[in-house]
């Protein structure tokens, strides 16, 4: 078990005790504020207790890792990622379809179901995108200090900090593959190239021709591919960002609250 997952088990051990003495609150005489009040948060209550299912799944998991290891098979080897840009637009796509099926389906109303596969899927995102920039990071010598997950007031799709190397990428690109892999290698060259200068925008343009994402090339003597229209880059794959509904906001900001799942670092 990662250190990181230790140190969010014993977070969840202390929120308990906190919980625990709430309990007790609770069944001493409250007064009507109190009572409308616990009526408006539970709702939200009900929402979160997904994660009390969560927590008696991990307590029986552990138990059994640790006491039964007889019942687990002997581990197989990883098998290497697969950073092939077909590769990596297929699985993006299969998780953007399992994440829109989600709310455009008639299960919607579902809370507790939706947000615990909301999550899986959001995480298994943040999952690939981590993977194909360390992936692509340590192939064209373009390594980050670390790179994450932006908050709700995040409005570019990618950012480079020049100051930390930290790369924060928007969660909407959930919903545009290309475009999040696009996304993953520009904030990449800006590793190298803090500025959006000729050498940034040349070195763009070589990572997309040698990862199959750019079909020609465009540069030419411009000082910026963004001197062309988006519809005149020869993309392979055409990209279609669209915003959140407010459901999907919602649940996101309690993903990210609850599992963590916004960071990973490339320089441990």
């Amino acid at each position: 078990m990662g250190e990181n997952t230790k140190k969010e088990i014993y977070e969840i051990i202390e929120q308990a005790k906190i919980l625990e003495a709430l309990m007790q609150e609770l069944e001493l005489p409250l007064t009507v504020k109190q009572k409308s009040s616990l009526a408006a948060e539970e709702f939200f209550i009900d929402s979160a207790l997904c994660q009390a299912g969560c927590i008696c799944d991990i307590i029986s998991r552990i138990d059994s890792a640790l006491h039964h290891p007889e019942q687990y098979p002997e581990p197989e080897p990883l098998p290497p990622y697969d950073g092939n840009a077909e590769s990596v637009y297929n699985r993006l796509c299969g998780i953007r379809d399992d994440w829109k099926s989600l709310y455009y389906s008639d299960t919607a109303d579902k809370r507790t179901s939706q947000f615990l596969l909301a999550s899986h899927h959001f995480t298994r995102w943040t999952s690939e995108m981590f993977k194909y920039t360390e992936h692509l990071g340590f192939k064209y010598g373009l390594i980050p200090a670390e790179v994450k997950i932006g908050g709700v007031r995040m409005i570019d799709l990618g950012a480079y900090n020049d100051k930390t190397g930290e790369i924060t990428f928007n969660r909407r690109l959930i919903r545009d593959p290309a475009q999040a892999m696009i996304t993953v290698i520009h904030e990449l060259c800006h590793v190298r190239h803090p500025n959006h200068n000729r050498e940034f925008w040349q070195l763009y343009e070589d990572v997309c021709i040698g990862e199959g994402i750019l079909l020609e090339r465009v540069l030419g003597e411009r000082k910026s591919l963004k001197e062309l229209k988006k519809g005149m880059i020869p993309y392979r794959w055409k990209t279609e960002v669209d915003y959140f509904t407010d459901n999907e906001k919602i649940t996101i900001e309690k993903i990210l609250k609850y599992t963590k799942p916004g960071s990973r670092s490339f320089m441990e």
